[in-house]
């Protein structure tokens, strides 16, 4: 009885000392993910690797609770996390295990890391953001001194250099396009305004310069296209005078329909442009509306009796009466 209490003592102990092996042959790491609201982030995938180790690689993904959890081996003392995530910016750190632990007896190792939305700037892009921008500006005002005085080349070299400083310095990269253009290096001014349309498709002042510095390259198929993406603006973001200037153009081009959509736009959204509205008539009597005709001039003569184009209106208007 006595030998059988021993060995049953033997063999707890064996068993104890196995488990006691075993808790400190591996540790229990947990990681959570959150937004900059600290709301837990779902799908992210968690890549792990080891500068000690480089055949150690781990994927994870984190839970709806934006968390994760893995064992690793205890020889592991430092760990290199890479999160991603679409539509947020891609995290990278190393982190000392030893750092994560929070409990000396269990060996559990926790650790929250928070993803910025590829939107959003963390405190530590911001302080390098504002350092670079005020790098930047100096170089960028002196681009516009130079602009000024019609120095044009030594105004691309300012603008560039301030893009070189901060990359996303939108205003540099517009004013670096438009010192190219009045320095007639047209492809350089393509190549620096399409940069500015990829960012802001809207930008009309833009489109036009791709559109003109087509042109003066002989490219006109190009120059076209790019008319075309003017025409395509809203309202909104067009003067009467830029849907003016592009109706003269397309009438030029013998295009009276297109011409008249773009001259009613103007008119529409100044009532009391002359121009517009002498124009719109001049194009609705090459159309054969003759109604729209006496109607448009009729209001070009009333806002401007005695301007350049009253004695064709007048014309015109006899004519249409005559019918």
């Amino acid at each position: 009885m006595f030998k059988k209490t021993i060995f049953v003592i033997f063999a707890l102990l064996f068993v104890l000392i196995m488990l006691g092996q075993t808790q400190v042959t591996a540790r229990r790491v947990k990681v959570k993910v959150v937004d900059t609201a600290n709301k837990p982030l779902e799908n992210v995938t968690i890549t792990l690797t080891s500068p000690g180790r480089s055949d150690l690689r781990k994927e994870f993904h984190t839970n709806k609770k934006g968390e994760s959890g893995f064992m690793l081996p205890m020889e592991i003392k430092t760990a290199h996390f890479l999160l991603e995530k679409e539509g947020y910016q891609t995290f990278q750190q190393t982190v000392e295990l030893r750092t994560m632990r929070k409990s000396q007896a269990a060996f559990k190792y926790e650790g929250t890391f928070t993803l910025y939305r590829t939107d959003e700037r963390s405190p530590e892009q911001e302080a390098t953001n504002r350092e670079a921008y005020n790098d930047a500006l100096p170089l960028f005002n002196a681009g516009i001194k130079l602009f000024q005085a019609e120095k044009f080349a030594e105004a691309v070299e300012q603008f560039e250099k301030a893009l070189t400083v901060k990359p996303d310095f939108f205003e540099a990269l517009e004013n670096l396009a438009v010192s190219y253009f009045r320095a007639e290096q047209f492809e350089k001014a393509i190549e620096a305004a399409k940069k500015c349309v990829d960012i802001k498709p809207d930008s009309y002042q833009m489109l036009k310069m791709i559109s003109v510095s087509y042109s003066a390259l002989g490219d006109e198929e190009s120059a076209s296209e790019y008319l075309e993406k003017m025409k395509e603006l809203p309202d909104a973001q067009l003067s009467p005078e830029e849907l003016f200037n592009m109706a003269v153009t397309a009438a030029n081009q013998g295009n009276d329909q297109e011409a008249k959509t773009l001259f009613e736009r103007s008119v529409e959204l100044k009532p009391d442009f002359p121009q517009g509205h002498f124009q719109l008539g001049m194009c609705y009597f090459r159309l054969q509306d003759f109604e729209g005709a006496e109607k448009e001039l009729n209001t070009y003569l009333e806002l401007d009796p005695e301007g350049e184009h009253a004695q064709v209106a007048k014309a015109v208007l006899e004519h249409i009466n005559k019918k």
